[in-house]
C-alpha cells in the first residue's frame, strides 16, 4: 500500500473538482488514465470528456494507454498489480456504457477527445472558419521567425515611406546607435511574444506620463512595503539605529548615508533611503558586508570615539543578523535597482515612438499570414480565444462546448502560458462549483522549465488558491514516487528541500519543495560526483563511465543530459572516437558536423570566389582531400589573389607533392567546368553536380549523405534566381537543422528539456560549473501591476548604447532574471530525477561559480580526479581522403559523364522519403487495380523507378525487399483489401474544389467511396500516429467542403501503411469539434 493510496483513490472521484500535484515518478499518466476511464463509464457520450496536454507525445501516450486499458479489458487479461487492477476496473465499466450506448469505442477510437492545446486551438479556429467562409484555412507554422522578418521589413519601409512615421523609425535607429540589423532582429523578437505585451500597448498607447508614472510610484512603493515587512521590529530598530550613527559620526552631506540624519522613524522609509541602505549593507556583488569601514563612511574622528565604537558593535550585529534573513537580503538587492520615480525624456520618447508603431508592426505581421495562409500558434490561440466571445457575450460556439464538455482534464498544468490559461477560463465559463460539471487539473510546478515558451509556473499556484473562473478545485499531493531508488529519492529531498525558495509565490513563480516518498529500494544505487581538470578530460571520465555501465548490464539504459548542446562536443568526439553507439534527439546542428561543413564550403566557394578560406576549407575536405604542407604551399603561391587564381596555375607550383598536383588539377577542372553552367539548372542542382563529379557520394556515409541531402533542401527554400538572397538568414535555419540519423543504442544523449518526462537506470550529467546563458536585451520591457480598480503597466525601452544605464529597464529586467533563478532551480530537479538507480555529477571547472548547477549544489562534495590522460586517449584527427586513382582516369575531362543532358539529382541516393513515394504509389495503385497476391502488383514498374533514382542493383534489391515485405502484410490486411475493392461508388485521388481569397485552390482526397449509403474519405499516411491530430483536422476540413452538396452521412478514415492501422472519425455535420 502506498503512503499517498487514499489521495489517488479520491483523484478519481467523478463528482468533485481537483488539482493535483504529482512530482516526478509519481505515476500522474496513470492516474489520469483512471480518472477518464471512471468518467466514460457515466457519461452519455465520450465526448464529453476532453483531455489535453501539452505535447503530442503525452496525448499519444495517454491515449495508448487508455485503449490498451479498455482491449485488456475487452481480452479479460487479468491485472497484474493493484493499482492495475483499479484501471481494470474502470475499464470494464467504461465498456459497459460502451456497450449499453453503442459507442463502438474500440472501433473508434477517435470519439475520445485527447489532443493537445494546440490541437484544440486550431479546431476552434477551423470550426470559425466553416462559419465565416472568407476566412481562410491556414497552415502553422513551426518556425515563424521568417515571417516576422518580412514582416519587421515591411513595416519599417511603409514607416519609412511616410511622411508622420519617418522620424518615428529615425529615432529607434539613433537609439540603437545607427543599428538597422539590430532593429530588425530586436522588432521581430518581440513580435514572437506579442500576445505578452500587445495587451499593454493597446491599454497605454493614449495614456499621459502621469498615468505610466502613477505605476512608478506604486513599484517604489511596494519595494518598501516588501523591505519593510520582512525585517523584525527589533532588525528595524537596530538598522535605523546603526544608520543614524554613522551619518552622525560622518557627517558629509556628499555621502549617500547623509540622508540618513533627517530619518525620523524607520517606517518613514523612501525610495532614496531605501537604495542608500542597499549600498551601505551590500557589496557591488550583492553580497552582505563584512564591516563597516572608511569605504562606507566609518571613520575615527575627534569628538566621536565613543560613537564609532558603538557603530561598530551595532554595525556587525546588524550585518550579522542579516546575513540570515534571506528573503530581506533580497528585497534589498531590489531596493538596490529601483527605479527612478519618473520617465528621463529620451527613455520618453522612445517610449512613444515604439507605442505607435508597435501596433502597425503587428498589423503587419497579419497582412503577411493572410498573404501566405499561415499564421504562428500565438495567433491560432489568439483567434481561438476570441471565437469563445466573452461570459457576458458567448458566441453560439461557445454555447456549443458549454452543451458539449463536462468534464475537463488537463496535463502538465504548470507549463499553461497566460493566453492558453485564458482560452481555459472561457472554456468553463458557466460552470457552478456545485453543478454536475469537473475539473481535473494535474501538474508539478517543480518541473516547470518551459518560461521560453511563455510558460507562467505562477498560474499553477493561482488555481490552488483562487481556482479556475468558478470552479475552486480541491489540492491533493501525491508523494509516492515509483521511478526512483530510496537513495535517490533520499539525496534529492536532502538538497532541494535547501535549494527551492521556502515560501511560494505567484508572482515570481517561487515553488518551494514536496518532499517524495520511495517505494522501493535497489541496493547498489550510487550518487558520484567528479570534478574533472577540462573538458577534455571530462569527455574522456565521461566515456571511460559509459563503457562501464554498458558493460556491467546489458539491459540499463544511460543518459547523458546538458543544459546546452554546446556542453556536448567533447563528449560527442570522445565517445564517437571510442566507437560508443549513442542516440541522440537534436543535439548536433548540421552546421556543427564536418561533412556539412564541407558542402557549404563548397557552396561558398563556387558563390564567392574570393572567399580564400571556403577555398580553403573544402580542398582540405575529403573532396579534395589535400594535406597540410599542399594546402600551404597553394596558399602563400599568390596570397593577394584567389585561391582560384593559384589553382589555374597549377603547373607552376612546382613545390606541390605528386598528389597534391593530381587532386588539385582535378579540382580545379570540376570547378572550372562547372562556373561555365552556372545559370543552366537551379542553385541546388548545380552545387549536387559539383558535388557529386568531386566524388561526393563516395566520399561520406549514407548517413552523412542524408544531413546533406537537408542541407540541399534548405538551399532550396533559400534560393532565388540562382542566388542565397540572405547569407545570414541561412546559416541561422542551418543551425536550428538537426541530424535524422537515430541509432538505436542505450546511451541517449538529450538536453533536459529533450528528457522531460523520460526516465534512465543511470544519468550523467556534464559540466555542472558551467554558468547559465544571459537572455538577450529585448527591445521592451513590461510588467503587469494589479490594482483595485485597474492593471497598471510598466513600460520600458531599451536604454541607448552610448547612454547609462536605465534603472526602470534594469528593475524589470530583474523581476525576470529571479523568475529564471527559480527555473533554473527546477531545470537541476527535472535533469536529477530523470534517474532511475544512479546519478553522476561531473564538473570541469575548479572555482564555484555564479548561475551554475554546482553553485546550486554546494553542499555536495566533488572528488577530484587524476588529470594525467593516458596518451592513448588522444586522438589527432585524421585525414580523410579518397585514394589517389580516383584522379587518374578522369583528369582530362571530369565532367564528361554530364554531357548528355542525363537529368542528374543533388544526390543519387535512395532515402527514406524515396521509398515512402514507391510505397504510396504502391497503393494507390492497389485502389485502381484491386490486386489479390503480392505478385499482381507492378513490380517491374517499381523497379524502373528505382533504377531512375540512381540505385545499383543491391540497393534497388533492398528496397524491393522492404517494399514487399511492407505490401505482404497490407494485402493480408481486411481494412486495405476493403478500401481496394470496388464499391457502389468510388475514386482515387478525389479532387474537390474550394475558394481561398478569392481564387480557387484544389483539394485531392486519396480514396473516396460509398459503402452502406455512407461516404467515406480515405487518406493514406506513411508516418505513425503522431501525425493524427492535422492528418483528422486535414478530413474535417474535406468533410466541411462536401457537406454543402452530398446528403450522406460522412466517415474519415486514415490507413497508417508502416503498421496497418485504421483509425476512423464521424465527420457528419462540420460543427462537431
Amino acid at each position: 500500500m502506498t503512503e499517498d493510496k487514499q489521495q489517488r483513490l479520491e483523484a478519481t472521484n467523478p463528482k468533485r473538482s481537483f488539482i493535483v500535484q504529482a512530482p516526478a515518478g509519481s505515476g500522474k499518466t496513470e492516474l489520469l488514465t483512471q480518472r477518464f476511464l471512471r468518467l466514460l463509464g457515466l457519461v452519455k457520450a465520450p465526448e464529453h470528456i476532453y483531455a489535453l496536454t501539452f505535447t503530442k507525445k503525452a496525448a499519444g501516450e495517454m491515449r495508448a494507454r487508455i485503449l490498451a486499458a479498455l482491449e485488456k479489458a475487452a481480452n479479460n487479461t487479468p491485472p497484474t498489480s493493484a493499482h492495475e487492477q483499479l484501471t481494470h476496473q474502470y475499464a470494464q465499466q467504461a465498456l459497459e456504457q460502451n456497450m449499453r450506448l453503442q459507442w463502438q469505442l474500440l472501433t473508434q477510437p477517435s470519439r475520445l477527445r485527447i489532443m493537445t492545446i494546440d490541437a484544440l486551438c486550431q479546431q476552434l479556429v477551423h470550426t470559425i472558419f466553416t462559419q465565416d467562409k472568407p476566412l481562410t484555412h491556414a497552415n502553422i507554422a513551426e518556425k515563424p521567425k521568417p515571417l516576422y522578418l518580412k514582416a519587421v521589413r515591411a513595416c519599417l519601409q511603409d514607416a519609412l515611406n511616410d511622411d508622420q512615421l519617418k522620424p518615428l523609425v529615425h529615432t529607434l535607429l539613433n537609439h540603437l546607435d545607427g543599428r538597422q540589423d539590430k532593429l530588425i532582429e530586436l522588432l521581430s523578437e518581440l513580435l514572437a511574444r506579442r500576445e505578452q505585451w500587445l495587451t499593454a500597448i493597446y491599454a497605454n498607447k493614449d495614456c499621459s506620463k502621469a498615468v505610466f508614472e502613477e505605476a512608478l510610484a506604486l513599484i517604489i512603493a511596494h519595494e518598501l512595503t516588501c523591505f519593510t515587512n520582512t525585517l523584525p521590529d527589533d532588525m528595524q530598530k537596530l538598522m535605523h539605529q546603526t544608520c543614524q550613527l554613522l551619518a552622525t559620526i560622518e557627517q558629509n552631506p556628499a555621502s549617500p548615508s547623509h540622508l540618513f540624519l533627517n530619518w525620523q522613524q524607520f517606517e518613514q522609509i523612501d525610495a532614496d533611503i531605501g537604495q542608500s541602505l542597499a549600498h551601505l549593507l551590500l557589496t557591488k556583488d550583492n553580497k552582505v558586508r563584512k564591516q563597516f569601514t572608511h569605504h562606507v563612511g566609518l571613520t575615527k574622528k575627534s569628538g566621536f570615539e565613543e560613537e564609532y565604537v558603538i557603530c561598530k558593535k551595532l554595525s556587525q550585529k546588524l550585518l550579522y543578523q542579516l546575513s540570515s534573513l534571506t528573503e530581506s537580503l533580497q528585497a534589498l538587492e531590489r531596493l538596490k535597482n529601483l527605479p527612478k520615480p519618473v520617465y528621463a525624456p529620451a527613455q520618453w520618447h522612445v517610449l512613444q515612438t515604439l507605442l505607435t508603431l508597435l501596433p502597425r508592426l503587428v498589423a503587419h505581421l497579419y497582412v503577411i499570414f493572410n498573404e501566405q495562409n499561415t499564421v504562428d500558434f500565438s495567433a491560432l490561440a489568439t483567434q481561438a480565444t476570441y471565437a469563445l466571445g466573452d461570459e457576458l457575450e458567448p458566441t453560439d460556439l461557445s454555447l456549443y462546448l458549454d452543451n458539449t464538455i463536462y468534464h475537463l482534464l488537463i496535463d502538465e498544468f504548470q507549463d499553461t502560458s497566460i493566453q492558453q490559461f485564458e482560452l481555459l477560463t472561457k472554456l468553463t465559463f458557466g460552470w457552478l462549483p456545485d453543478g454536475d460539471k469537473t475539473l481535473f487539473i494535474v501538474g508539478d510546478p517543480m518541473q516547470s522549465i518551459y518560461r521560453f515558451r511563455q510558460a507562467e509556473v505562477g498560474l499553477f499556484l493561482k488555481v490552488k488558491q483562487q481556482g479556475l473562473g468558478a470552479i475552486l478545485p480541491d489540492f491533493l499531493e501525491l508523494t509516492c514516487n515509483f521511478r526512483a531508488s530510496s537513495t535517490l529519492i533520499d539525496w534529492v529531498n536532502q538538497h532541494f528541500s535547501v535549494i527551492f525558495p521556502q515560501c511560494e509565490d505567484i508572482e515570481s513563480g517561487a515553488i518551494s519543495y514536496h518532499a517524495s516518498v520511495a517505494s522501493f529500494n535497489t541496493p547498489d544505487s550510487v550518487i558520484k560526483a567528479y570534478s574533472c581538470s577540462s573538458k577534455e578530460h571530462e569527455a574522456w571520465v565521461i566515456s571511460q563511465k559509459v563503457q562501464k555501465l554498458l558493460q556491467q548490464n546489458n539491459q540499463d539504459t544511460i543518459a547523458i543530459l546538458v543544459r546546452a548542446r554546446t556542453h556536448l562536443r567533447c563528449i560527442i568526439k570522445q565517445l564517437r572516437l571510442d566507437k560508443i553507439d549513442f542516440q541522440g534527439v537534436e543535439i548536433e546542428s548540421l552546421a556543427h558536423l564536418n561533412h556539412v561543413q564541407d558542402i557549404w564550403a563548397l557552396t561558398q566557394a563556387l558563390l564567392m570566389p574570393a572567399n580564400r578560406l571556403a577555398w580553403l576549407s573544402v580542398l582540405r575536405s575529403p573532396l579534395a582531400g589535400l594535406d597540410l604542407n599542399d594546402l600551404h604551399v597553394i596558399a602563400n603561391f599568390a596570397p593577394q589573389s584567389s585561391i582560384y587564381h593559384a589553382l589555374s596555375h597549377i603547373t607552376e607550383i612546382t613545390e606541390l607533392s605528386t598528389q597534391g598536383s593530381l587532386r588539385a588539377a582535378y579540382f580545379f577542372n570540376v570547378i572550372s567546368s562547372a562556373l561555365t553552367k552556372r545559370y543552366q539548372t537551379n542553385l541546388s542542382h548545380w552545387i549536387g553536380l559539383v558535388f557529386q563529379k568531386l566524388h561526393g557520394l563516395d566520399c561520406y556515409s549514407d548517413k552523412e549523405l542524408a544531413d546533406i541531402e537537408q542541407f540541399f533542401n534548405l538551399i532550396d527554400k533559400h534560393e532565388l534566381d540562382g542566388l542565397l538572397m540572405d547569407w545570414a538568414l541561412f546559416e541561422e535555419d542551418l543551425t536550428q537543422l538537426y541530424s535524422k540519423n537515430l541509432t538505436a543504442a542505450r546511451l541517449h544523449i538529450m538536453t533536459i528539456h529533450k528528457a522531460k518526462g523520460l526516465e534512465f537506470d543511470s544519468v550523467i550529467l556534464p559540466s555542472l560549473g558551467s554558468m547559465a546563458q544571459k537572455d538577450n536585451n529585448p527591445l521592451l520591457r513590461w510588467l503587469k501591476l494589479p490594482t483595485a480598480s485597474h492593471d497598471l503597466h510598466i513600460l520600458s525601452p531599451i536604454h541607448a548604447p552610448y547612454h547609462d544605464n536605465c534603472s526602470l529597464y534594469n528593475y524589470v529586467a530583474q523581476v525576470a532574471a529571479e523568475k529564471d533563478r527559480f527555473e533554473h532551480q527546477r531545470l537541476l530537479y527535472v535533469a536529477v530525477t530523470r534517474a532511475k538507480k544512479n546519478l553522476y555529477l561531473f564538473d570541469n571547472h575548479q572555482t564555484l561559480r555564479a548561475n551554475s548547477f554546482r553553485q546550486l549544489l554546494a553542499a555536495q562534495s566533488f572528488e577530484t580526479l587524476d588529470s594525467t590522460l593516458d596518451s592513448s586517449a588522444i586522438h589527432l584527427p585524421k585525414l580523410k581522403r579518397l585514394p589517389c586513382s580516383r584522379y587518374e582516369d578522369s583528369i582530362s575531362n571530369p565532367l564528361a559523364a554530364q554531357e548528355n543532358g542525363e537529368v542528374v539529382t543533388a544526390l543519387k541516393k535512395i532515402t527514406i522519403n524515396d521509398t515512402k513515394i514507391l510505397l504510396y504509389e504502391l497503393l494507390i495503385w492497389c485502389t485502381q487495380h484491386n490486386p489479390q497476391t503480392l505478385d499482381d502488383l507492378p513490380w517491374a514498374f517499381i523497379n524502373n523507378q528505382l533504377v531512375m533514382l540512381g540505385l545499383k542493383p543491391p540497393q534497388i534489391a533492398t528496397s524491393l525487399a522492404f517494399l514487399k515485405q511492407r505490401m505482404h502484410h497490407i494485402l493480408l490486411d481486411p481494412i486495405a483489401l476493403w478500401i481496394f475493392k470496388p464499391h457502389q461508388k468510388a475514386h482515387t485521388h478525389y479532387k474537390i474544389l474550394s475558394f481561398v481569397k478569392q481564387k480557387a485552390v484544389t483539394h485531392c482526397i486519396d480514396r473516396m467511396l460509398i459503402d452502406n449509403q455512407i461516404c467515406w474519405l480515405i487518406q493514406f499516411n506513411l508516418e505513425d500516429e503522431a501525425t493524427y491530430e492535422s492528418a483528422s483536422q486535414t478530413l474535417r476540413y474535406y468533410a466541411y467542403l462536401l457537406s454543402s452538396y452530398l446528403s450522406l452521412p460522412i466517415k474519415g478514415g486514415i490507413y497508417y501503411a508502416n503498421t496497418q492501422t485504421w483509425r476512423t472519425q464521424d465527420l457528419t455535420g462540420v460543427m462537431v469539434i
